[in-house]
């Protein structure tokens, strides 16, 4: 069968054409905060701001072991009451991370798909845009019909919908609720013509 446009969600789409460009901007704004003891990936900058768990976790964890071992601590239990300082200087090292997170501004689990999709990569240092974003953010929020029962139910209320549009703007150009002008008789389970607000909406002026 074929697909058949339901609804295009106009304002998602804008909403994530800028959220988009305003990663990319803020990352290679605030990209220099990263090098330090870090291997810049794109895995790397997607945990960094898709999961809000990976700097109090994954990160605080590897500092830990890095002052142990600097310590000569691996192979001893950590008790914060005497080995403090190993926590203090492992919270103090992942600051900076945060820092980034905060200037560049968390992505929400809606907008992962930026990272698995391929639509933000790392080139040479820097974090771009694939050419063809707006095409698969497009895309992505196009909505299409699935069966063919859809398809001739969609068909019916683009007719519904192009003739209220029709009437609105020979009724003085207003939107109007359209439970006032066909409403639901459930007695006789069909929907029944409201003459009172037909002879409203065309009353002369």
């Amino acid at each position: 069968m074929e697909k058949k446009l339901i609804q295009f969600d106009e304002l998602s789409y804008n909403r994530d054409i800028n959220t988009i460009n305003r990663i990319a901007d803020k990352v290679n704004e605030n990209l220099n905060l990263l090098v330090e003891e870090n291997e810049i990936t794109i895995d790397f900058i997607k945990n960094l701001l898709c999961n809000p768990d990976f700097i109090k976790t994954v990160k605080f964890s590897e500092q830990i072991e890095k002052f142990r071992k600097n310590f000569n601590l691996q192979n001893v239990p950590l008790d914060y009451s005497k080995h403090e300082f190993i926590f203090t200087m492992a919270n103090s090292s992942i600051q900076y991370l945060f820092a980034f997170r905060n200037k560049v501004g968390a992505v929400s689990c809606e907008n992962e798909y930026f990272f698995n999709e391929g639509l933000l990569y790392l080139d040479n240092g820097k974090l771009c845009i694939s050419s063809n974003y707006k095409e698969i953010i497009k895309e992505k929020h196009s909505y299409y019909t699935k069966t063919e029962k859809q398809n001739k139910v969609l068909e019916k209320v683009k007719i519904i919908e192009s003739a209220l549009n029709e009437i609105k703007d020979l009724t003085g150009g207003r939107i109007f609720s359209i439970n006032k002008l066909i409403y639901p008789f459930y007695g006789r389970n069909e929907f029944i013509f409201n003459k009172q607000t037909f002879n409203y909406l065309t009353k002369e002026k």
